[in-house]
């Protein structure tokens, strides 16, 4: 497991440790409205999904961890990526 050690400001040092999670599901308050997500193995996200269908998503990454697409309900939007990792475009907002 990676971990990461900074320097307070005091001095002091702290770290934090960083794990790979390969699911994680949330509940609302009222227990009414469940939400889960999944990463892939470098803990990117891969998808999430509710209670709500219209609402799942799911995205895909280039090999350098760019984004590629993102797709919800009928959104699909693509990804636009160029030299130096610079997002050229986003399917939206081009």
């Amino acid at each position: 497991m990676p971990d990461e050690s900074t320097g307070g400001a005091s001095g002091t040092r702290s770290r934090a440790l960083y794990q790979f999670r390969p699911a994680v599901t949330t509940t609302s308050p009222a227990g009414n409205q469940t939400s889960g997500s999944s990463y892939d193995q470098t803990d990117q996200l891969k998808t999430v999904t509710t209670t709500i269908p219209s609402s799942n998503e799911s995205y895909s990454y280039d090999p350098s961890g760019n984004r590629q697409t993102s797709s919800r309900g009928a959104d699909n939007l693509r990804y636009v990526t160029t030299t130096g990792n610079r997002l050229a475009a986003d399917g939206k907002f081009n």
